[in-house]
């Protein structure tokens, strides 16, 4: 028995602020993150929602660029079979030192240069090339007058 339904509009995505967002983009990316995992690379993923996180380690910072740069293409190849795609621009990248000195080496994404940061946030948590906590409590404490003033602005009597 063939029968063929009329085309209809699918919608597709995940509705936003929806309670079960969260649980559904795990199952959507949960290949992403499989996939990124490359013992040979040693990479290794993170995420959460739309935030990839890509690490890699070894005694030499250039191999590590090399490395992010060839698990960058394997998520470019599971993005393209699922309609997705990434946004470089929007890329960070930290080299963590430890008490060695600053390095520099760029990584290109799609032909767009990222140049390291020193420091970057990573869910809501800021990270410094040494693994710090300072650069968070220094980014804190910027803040915080500033979210006291508009609690006291929103609680204060008229």
């Amino acid at each position: 028995m063939d029968y063929e339904l009329s085309i209809r509009k699918v919608d597709l995505g995940i509705p936003q602020g929806s309670p079960i967002s969260p649980i559904l983009y795990l199952f959507y990316n949960a290949d992403l993150l499989e996939e990124s995992e490359d013992l040979a690379l040693s990479t290794t993923s993170t995420g959460f929602m739309d935030d990839i996180s890509l690490l890699t380690y070894s005694d030499s910072t250039e191999r590590n660029v090399r490395s992010l740069e060839k698990a960058y293409k394997k998520c470019q190849n599971w993005a393209r079979s699922h309609g997705s795609r990434f946004n470089p621009e929007k890329s960070e990248l930290i080299h963590f030192i430890g008490r060695r000195k600053a390095y520099s080496a760029p990584i290109t994404l799609e032909g767009e240069i990222i140049k390291p940061s020193r420091l970057i946030r990573l869910l809501g948590v800021f990270l410094d090339q040494g693994l710090t906590h300072k650069a968070h409590f220094d980014v804190l404490e910027e803040r915080v007058p500033k979210l006291l003033g508009a609690l006291r602005s929103i609680t204060s009597s008229t």
